[in-house]
């Protein structure tokens, strides 16, 4: 599943214009399945790894779960869909991993409720606090 930068930018890629669209990172990932899959050549991986080197860092072969990485094709390619949220309200003894793990099934995701309420957690001085309203993706992952 694919989710566009709200901005795409344009750029020349094999003689096709492309957009740049955001693709999260799933357990299991690594930028040669994500080539094959994204684009059904394997050795794309080392453009991914180019327009995302700043974020993965020198080692290609560490990328993490729910994690967003750049990748391009061209305009037509890209599904373009918004998430849903629905609110959450925190309870006595809830952290992030433990909200993860009960809307996803998976703690590693508390990374995506962190991003999604950087705002409000910031203004908490990065608490959870009884009474606090989370929002949270329906899925992570739409359609899929």
């Amino acid at each position: 599943m694919v989710i566009p930068i709200e901005e795409p930018t344009d750029v020349e890629q094999g003689g096709l214009e492309s957009a740049s669209y955001l693709y999260m990172i799933r357990h299991g990932d690594y930028l040669v399945k994500i080539a094959t899959n994204e684009y059904g050549d394997p050795t794309r991986w080392r453009s991914i790894y180019d327009w995302n080197r700043e974020l993965i860092g020198d080692n290609p072969n560490l990328i993490y779960p729910y994690h967003e990485l750049e990748l391009r094709k061209p305009e037509y390619e890209i599904t373009r869909w918004s998430y849903e949220y629905t609110v959450h309200v925190v309870e006595q003894g809830e952290t992030l991993w433990s909200i993860a793990g009960e809307e996803y099934d998976d703690e590693i995701a508390w990374i995506v409720i962190f991003w999604d309420n950087e705002e409000a957690l910031d203004s908490n001085a990065g608490q959870l606090k009884p009474g606090m309203e989370l929002q949270i993706r329906t899925e992570l992952w739409p359609g899929r």
